[in-house]
Parts: C-alpha cells; structure tokens; sequence
C-alpha cells in the first residue's frame, strides 16, 4: 500500500524545479520572469539578423510553394491550440477507460487542465497583443529589418491596423501546454520543453516574430499555469501514481 501523499513527499517525487514551482506563486514567477524578458531586447535585432543568414533557407521556401520540412512542420504544430485539443480529448479517454467513467471528475480532470493551460496561455497572448500593440519584425512578406513599430494600444489592432507580434501566441500555447502536461504527468518536462522550444525556433526561423516576442510568450505562459497550479487540482493519489 502507498504512503500518504502529502505536500513534502509529492514534492520529492516531482522533482527540485516542480517542488520550487509548485511553492512559488505567480507574482513570483511575474517579478522574475518579466525583467528577463526586457533584458532581452538587446538581442532582439541580432537574432533576427542570424536567422537571415543563408543557412536558414525556410522562409525563401514558402513563398516559392515549396513544402517545409517535417520537422519543421511538427514543431511549429506544437504551438496549434488545435493539436492540444486533440491530445486533450484523447487524455479524456484514456483517464475514462481507467476510472470505467466517462463524466465523473476524475476522467475529465486531466483533459481539461492541460485545455485551460494551453488555450488560457493563447488567449492571454492575444490580448496582450492589443495591449502592448508591438509589429513583427517583418511585414507583407518582405524579409526587410523594419525595427519596431507601435501602435496606439487597443484602438489601431481593432480597426485593423498592425500585424502584433508580442508576445508570440504560438509560443504561449506551447509552453502553456508543456508546463501544464509536465505538472499533470511527473517525468515529462524534459520532452516537453524540448517541443516548447522547438516551436519557438520555427517562429524565429520565420523571421514571424523577435526573440522577446517568444520569450514573451513563454514567460505569460509560465505565469498562467503557475496562477492556475494544475497540480493542486488534482487529488495527490491521481498524481503521486
């Protein structure tokens, strides 16, 4: 029979970094994350700058119509909130067909945390983006520095106006999705920031957005999932196992 799962035990079992993130409050997270991500504006142009180099062929290949590579393409999905619907639903099976239930708590629990982790990082991008109203470092295709262009915060992104870039929605769903699925299932962090970083790199080989736009996006996302604590949702029995 297992001991009991209490706080000290389940954090041993998740790990040094999940037990810090598990005692650590969003503001936390916020008052680290956030300066780090200004810091980083200081490499914004020379990174887009070294994704132009001739090595990275990938965006002289869309418009000429030919198809990226699978990697890329596999990557890049990882930031789809689609994907993580998919893989929701599917957790939903698989934690009904072990609780022999498909609408008790404990067979949904899972599949909608990893949802709300994923689509809730998504959403908060995209509204951050009327807020900050920053361009992507390209526009209308040209692959031309253009620096960084402002726009009047909420009034021009809704008339139309701008093609907002910060923070990047793809890298927010991802890291949203990574950081919840490896509080969810113990042991899966490696992997799963791997696929995080893996589709922020697309976004950068795009020249779609600036390195803070990414870094962004995975900071908002680390702060939504730390506020929502998925892993405090869930009873210690269903984690502990």
């Amino acid at each position: 029979m297992l001991p009991a799962a209490t706080p000290k035990l389940l954090d041993a079992r998740r790990g040094p970094v999940a037990a810090w993130q598990a005692r650590a409050r969003w503001h936390v997270i916020a008052a680290f994350a956030m300066p780090a991500v200004a810091l980083l504006h200081i490499f914004d142009e020379a990174a887009f700058h070294y994704f132009l180099r001739p090595v990275w062929k990938l965006r002289e290949l869309q418009p000429a119509g030919f198809m990226l590579p699978d990697w890329y393409q596999v990557l890049r999905q990882v930031g789809n909130l689609e994907l993580w619907v998919i893989l929701s639903l599917m957790l939903w099976g698989v934690d009904a067909a072990r609780v022999h239930s498909v609408f008790t708590p404990a067979a949904f629990r899972r599949a909608w945390l990893l949802l709300a982790g994923s689509a809730g990082a998504g959403i908060l991008a995209e509204f951050m983006k009327l807020i900050v109203a920053r361009e992507r470092p390209i526009s209308g295709g040209s692959i031309d520095y253009q620096g960084y262009v402002h726009h009047i915060p909420l009034i021009d992104p809704l008339l139309g106006q701008g093609n907002l870039g910060f923070p990047s929605s793809h890298a927010a769903v991802a890291f949203g999705a990574a950081i919840t699925l490896a509080r969810l299932i113990p042991g899966t962090l490696p992997v799963m920031i791997f696929l995080a970083l893996g589709c922020a790199w697309t976004r950068l080989l795009m020249g779609a957005h600036f390195l803070t736009d990414v870094a962004g996006g995975a900071a908002l996302a680390w702060i939504w999932v730390t506020w929502l604590r998925p892993e405090t949702r869930m009873p210690a029995s269903e984690i502990a196992r």
